[in-house]
């Protein structure tokens, strides 16, 4: 998938959240070209919120595209849509001054390096 065809895959995908939940988005929803990691686990997208700067959410179309190659466009939409409500729901959260949603990426962050230890070490 092109990046030109995943932006307008975004912004079909983002056009079905209710405008309600994006009140106060004032940076909208971006699209850039690059693939992100954190920590070495592949970043699909952040919310960003800087104070008076405002808010945002960034889609990485590089981290979908090594995530993604060679799946057809419905897999690409629907791990968008997942994505976008993912991101929504930090959105929300930040609104309302908790971060449930943060805890919980942690938490599976820290699963999945719990995960790779316990992999790397059992003898095959």
């Amino acid at each position: 998938m092109t990046l030109d065809a995943f932006t307008e895959m975004a912004h079909r995908v983002v056009d079905e959240i209710p405008p309600v939940l994006c009140r106060g988005l004032s940076g909208g929803f971006l699209v850039v070209p690059q693939r992100m990691t954190d920590q070495g686990y592949l970043v699909l997208a952040h919310y960003v919120s800087e104070g008076s700067l405002g808010s945002r959410v960034v889609f990485y179309y590089g981290s979908f595209r090594e995530m993604l190659a060679g799946e057809p466009p419905e897999v690409w939409e629907e791990e968008l849509r997942e994505t976008a409500w993912h991101e929504i729901r930090h959105h929300v959260e930040n609104l309302a001054g908790v971060d449930d949603l943060g805890m919980e990426d942690d938490l599976q962050v820290e699963e999945w390096k719990r995960a790779a230890r316990e992999a790397s070490a059992s003898p095959e």
